[in-house]
């Protein structure tokens, strides 16, 4: 990773923007929420490292979040790694729906139980898990940093998948 130490800012990671990238625990992850009865419940989607895939409550602990003056753009490269509707049932994937892409994972203490998010972080619509719904998906994606739409750098964030 190439950027300007003044792309992250130091933020406990429940207090960070939904939708936002962090950086905690020795990996990158998606700030999520689920709606519940009782309100909205604040979690992450680990998409690096050792916990990738699995989705946790929002640990009250320091990380590095990315600056709102920044965002960043999620590309897939090689489109030949995708499947249509196959079950690959890896920890992570991205998927392709008619509306939007969507990262799915799983609940980190039961891996039968997978969840999706839009890329800003927001609950996919509720359906069952995506290998009985015919769709595009890939599990090898970067991350690149932007700012005001231009790219920062010459290298992604960071990789998944490879």
């Amino acid at each position: 990773m190439n950027a300007s130490v003044h792309a992250f800012i130091r933020k406990p990671v429940g207090l960070a923007p939904r939708g936002s990238l962090v950086f905690v625990e020795g990996g990158w992850a998606l700030r999520t929420w689920f709606e519940t009865p009782n309100g909205d419940r604040e979690n992450i989607l680990y998409l690096t490292g050792d916990k990738a895939g699995s989705i946790t409550l929002a640990p009250d602990i320091p990380g590095l979040v990315i600056s709102e003056e920044y965002s960043a753009d999620f590309r897939v490269g090689d489109l030949t790694s995708r499947l249509v509707g196959e079950d690959r049932r890896k920890a992570l994937n991205l998927l392709f729906w008619d509306d939007a892409p969507e990262l799915w994972g799983h609940i980190s203490s039961a891996p039968e139980h997978k969840y999706g998010f839009n890329l800003n972080g927001a609950p996919a619509i509720a359906r069952d898990y995506h290998e009985s719904y015919p769709s595009y998906y890939v599990d090898e994606f970067e991350v690149w940093l932007m700012k005001d739409g231009v790219q920062i750098g010459e290298e992604s964030i960071f990789k998944v998948g490879e």
